[in-house]
Formats: structure tokens, C-alpha cells, sequence
């Protein structure tokens, strides 16, 4: 059957629409997909230029050796055990941040904050000399890790307290945040909000994780990346009790990741984030600033929000 002009028509502009619906996130994907390799490979060269700097060190503390004692064959045979261990230590405590990396990732927190306060530890130690850009690497993933290690100490406060205190009293740590290196960071930006409600127990505490999860939404590329700090603003606003805010807010989530933030899904499954490590941040922030029962706050919000759908 030979089709007409006007059924080609309307079958070529509803592949031309769904095309052009789904053609922005398919970029958005590649980009971040990009994105990804890219720090990768950032990462990796950091690492190998390291690990040459280290080896060009090596015989360069050798050839100083052997003319200290007299340019002998002795002298280099003595200190190869001594310079090789040396060496051979330093590495060894930079391959356990990656290390540290790997069990975040898989949700050992607690694992992962151990290798990094042991990392932090060696920081005042003549034998470890970590450069910027370790140092770079180092304190953002110490405050990913503190803002998402889940264990409580037995007087209800989060594990980690003590090391926000002494992580907020470290000279070099102090200079980079000062610096404005990390402003426009947006993870880094995530993660001293997280921090920031877990930790902070100032008057104030609500405020400045909304500055924070604000400039981290105002950054964040690709715009699907907005969605979880649209989130946490939401919660922030149910909170202070400005729940048609928050609708809107996860309303934007929504439309920027339909798969992440669909209205029915979070309320038929609501109870999975009611039970997350996430939830119990926002419950014990919401007692902290005497506002309420945050799980009654929730529940009445994504009832409500669940039931925006049906308006015109």
C-alpha cells in the first residue's frame, strides 16, 4: 500500500519530534561520559609524573651519596636498601588514596576513613612530603568521605566530628579553601554542605548548606547534574516549612531527569530514601533547629507532590 503525502508528513514529524526530545540528552551523556575520561586521564598523568619525579629523586640522592663518602662503589652498595625503602614508602602511601577512593565507592565508608586519617597522620612526618597536587586530591576526597561515613558515636553524633574539627585547624587545608580554589567546584561545594549539616552546629547551620547547595546547582554541568542539588534545597525548604518551594524545586528535578526524580516512583518507594544515611542527616538537622518531625515533613511533602501530577 503506497502511502500518501500527508501520511509521510506526520510519520516524519513525529521521528523528527522524538529525535529532537531525546538528542539533548544523548549529548548531555556523551559530554559527561567525556567529562569522566577526561579526569581519568588527569588523575593518571598526575600519578605517572610522580612516580617519575620519585625516580629521578632516587638517583639523584644517590649520586650525592656516593660523592659524600668519597665517589665509591661502597657507598652506593650501602644506602640502595635505604633510599629504595624510602622510595618504595612513599608510594606506598600514595596508592592507599585510591585505595580510600575504591571502598567510598562501594560504601566502606568507615574503611575509607580510616586510610585517609592514616594518610593525614604521615602529612606531619619528615619522610612524607605529599606535593599540591596530591594535597589537591587528598582533602576533597576526605570531606566526600566525611559527608557520607553513616556511623553514629554513642552520644548520637556523627563519626567524623573530630576530624571536621582538626580538618578546619589544618594550615594547608585552611589556604586552599581561603584561596577560592575550590568556589565554582561543584562537588566540592556538595560536599561542604553535606559536611556542613552533619558536623556545624551553629544557629546558622541551615543557611550556610543552602549557600553552599546553591552555588553547586548554579555550576553543575550537564544540567541533569542539577537534579541532586535541587533535591537538597527541596529538603532544606520542607524543613523551614516552605513546601510550595520545595514542590517546585523537585519539579525541576524532575524535568531534567524524569528517571531520577519521577514523582511516582518517589512516592511509592519513598520508604528507600526514608531508610538512607541521607534521611538521617536531614532528620537530625531538622531536630537540631527545633523544626519539627522531618519524616512527618517528608511524607506530607511528597504526598503533595505525587499529586501535582494531576493538575491541568
Amino acid at each position: 500500500m503506497q502511502l500518501t503525502e500527508d501520511a509521510k508528513a506526520l510519520i516524519k514529524g513525529e521521528v523528527d519530534g522524538y529525535t529532537k526530545k531525546y538528542q539533548d540528552t544523548l549529548e548531555a551523556l556523551v559530554k559527561e561520559y567525556q567529562r569522566e575520561l577526561d579526569d581519568l586521564g588527569k588523575t593518571k598523568s598526575e600519578y605517572k609524573n610522580t612516580l617519575i619525579e620519585l625516580n629521578v629523586d632516587k638517583w639523584v640522592i644517590r649520586f650525592i651519596f656516593a660523592l659524600v663518602i668519597g665517589g665509591t662503589i661502597w657507598g652506593l652498595v650501602k644506602y640502595q636498601d635505604i633510599i629504595d625503602n624510602r622510595i618504595a614508602l612513599h608510594v606506598t602511601k600514595m596508592d592507599r588514596l585510591p585505595t580510600a577512593i575504591s571502598l567510598g565507592e562501594v560504601g566502606n565508608w568507615r574503611g575509607a576513613l580510616t586510610h585517609l586519617d592514616s594518610i593525614k597522620e604521615d602529612f606531619k612526618k619528615t619522610e612524607f612530603k605529599p606535593t599540591q597536587e596530591f594535597k589537591n586530591a587528598f582533602y576533597p576526597t576526605y570531606l566526600w568521605v566525611l559527608g557520607q561515613v553513616e556511623a553514629s558515636e554513642p552520644d548520637g553524633t556523627w563519626v567524623g566530628q573530630e576530624q571536621w574539627k582538626k580538618l578546619n585547624e589544618d594550615p594547608d587545608y585552611i589556604a586552599l579553601k581561603t584561596s577560592g580554589y575550590w568556589d565554582y567546584d561543584e562537588a566540592m561545594n556538595n560536599y561542604w554542605a553535606f559536611c556542613t549539616l552533619k558536623y556545624v552546629k551553629a544557629d546558622d547551620v541551615l543557611q550556610t548548606a543552602r549557600n553552599y547547595f546553591q552555588r553547586a546547582y548554579n555550576v553543575a554541568e550537564p544540567k541533569q547534574r542539577k537534579g541532586p542539588h535541587l533535591f537538597a534545597l527541596a529538603m532544606i525548604d520542607i524543613i523551614e516549612n516552605k513546601q510550595p518551594s520545595a514542590i517546585e524545586r523537585v519539579k525541576e528535578a524532575e524535568e531534567l531527569n524524569p528517571l531520577g526524580y519521577k514523582r511516582d516512583d518517589m512516592w511509592v518507594y519513598r520508604n528507600t530514601f526514608i531508610n538512607s544515611t541521607e534521611f538521617k542527616i536531614w532528620e537530625q538537622v531538622c531536630r537540631q533547629v527545633n523544626a519539627g518531625d522531618f519524616k512527618q515533613k517528608y511524607e506530607q511533602f511528597i504526598y503533595q507532590f505525587s499529586k501535582e501530577k494531576t493538575k491541568p
